[in-house]
């Protein structure tokens, strides 16, 4: 398979604050059409990486703590972890710069329009690429935190 070649996308470089959801963005995930199921997407892609004891959990665990289970027996993510990361995709797909630009083609995802007319469509692979952009964002993160 030819993915096995590709590089692993790269989030932009230093971004200090901490993407937050925003109405438009909470819009924008409600709307399943709009977002072509991102939201729910991303819930189940960290769902599985938090799930990995050794590599992408332990990151995650590091930046936004242990998830919880509920009465159902249910995984339950960190609010601040689907929160922040939600934020930090709907920034990249909004972002007028050229970098977060090239990172949507490299991601294979499609943009049309703005506020709420934003939709987008993801092109084949584009869901494995979107966890090694979340994989590469976390990793940024913790290496950003102050050493103990």
């Amino acid at each position: 398979q030819d993915q096995a070649q590709q590089p692993a996308p790269q989030p932009a470089q230093p971004q200090q604050a901490i993407p937050t959801m925003t109405s438009e963005a909470q819009a924008f995930y409600s709307d399943e059409q709009r977002s072509a199921g991102l939201g729910g997407g991303i819930e189940g892609r960290l769902l599985r990486m938090f799930g990995d004891t050794r590599g992408d959990g332990v990151v995650l665990r590091r930046l936004f703590g242990e998830p919880t289970t509920d009465q159902s027996g249910q995984t339950v993510l960190p609010a601040q972890a689907v929160s922040e990361i939600k934020a930090e995709v709907y920034r990249m797909l909004t972002s007028t710069r050229q970098e977060d630009a090239d990172m949507r083609g490299t991601l294979r995802i499609t943009v049309r329009g703005a506020g709420p007319t934003l939709s987008v469509e993801l092109g084949s692979g584009a869901w494995d690429l979107l966890q090694s952009y979340i994989r590469q964002y976390a990793n940024r993160r913790v290496e950003a935190q102050p050493q103990r």
